[in-house]
């Protein structure tokens, strides 16, 4: 359980990074559209994290990670 939980926090940090780079970076199309499918896969792996660890904590998880990945 404590690697499944690890690999999605991981996930969901690979995810956020991604978001930051598509903002921040050049992108030649779709910058919305990966902003987008990126945030789906982010609630995905916030729903995954929460059948293990409880909606709360997951939404808990999910927000420092969105938070200091965008800083």
């Amino acid at each position: 359980m404590k690697s499944e939980v690890a690999r999605l926090k991981q996930q969901i940090t690979l995810e956020c990074e991604a978001m930051k780079h598509a903002v921040s970076g050049y992108a030649i199309t779709g910058k919305h559209e990966m902003i987008q499918h990126k945030y789906n896969q982010l609630g995905t792996s916030q729903g995954q994290l929460a059948q293990i660890v409880g909606e709360q904590r997951a939404a808990e998880i999910v927000a420092s990670i969105y938070v200091e990945t965008m800083e």
